[in-house]
């Protein structure tokens, strides 16, 4: 009897480090998603708009979304409301533009912000181009504020609602 009642104690002590491990495990997948979001951004001269910028390819911030490729969107929409204008590109969907906005906090440097979203298969992603007040764009090795820039899109589609009916029908619209 005491056998058994020691290998039963151990059973229970390997059953409870294994609870122990999976709640562990999981409570960690949420803080872990928004750290890898922040870590795989890429940032690289992908875009090219015919009649701006004499059609040289524009540093873009590319980043995972949270829930679709339309968070970046769905951020400045919640944020700054409807946008100035859009941009048709080789995508789904358009450059959403918002001109002479106050992007960063503590500053009153004004911005004009481009973004928008892209879908293949399995892979989603959001972006986004920014210039300055001087027309330089944001996203530039030089840049000062690229870091805050990052931090301010991959932070705030953190707190997004998830793409609204409304939201989609404007977009559908335009596209």
């Amino acid at each position: 009897l005491t056998k058994t009642v020691g290998n039963n104690y151990s059973i229970m002590r390997i059953y409870k480090t294994i609870l122990i491990l999976i709640v562990f495990i999981l409570s960690s997948c949420g803080v872990k998603k928004i750290d890898s979001r922040l870590e795989s951004y890429e940032i690289y001269p992908s875009i090219s708009l015919k009649g701006y910028n004499n059609n040289e390819k524009i540093n873009e911030l590319k980043f995972e979304p949270k829930y679709s490729e339309l968070d970046a969107i769905q951020f400045m929409y919640q944020k700054f409301g409807k946008w100035n204008n859009s941009i048709s590109i080789d995508r789904k969907y358009p450059l959403f533009v918002w001109k002479n906005i106050k992007l960063l906090e503590g500053t009153n440097e004004l911005y004009t912000v481009a973004v928008s979203g892209e879908k293949f298969e399995r892979t989603y992603y959001c972006s986004a181009v920014v210039y300055n007040s001087k027309n330089e764009n944001s996203f530039n090795d030089n840049s000062t504020v690229k870091d805050s820039l990052i931090n301010t899109f991959i932070k705030g589609t953190e707190n997004i609602n998830q793409v609204d009916k409304h939201l989609k029908n404007i977009i559908k619209g335009i596209e």
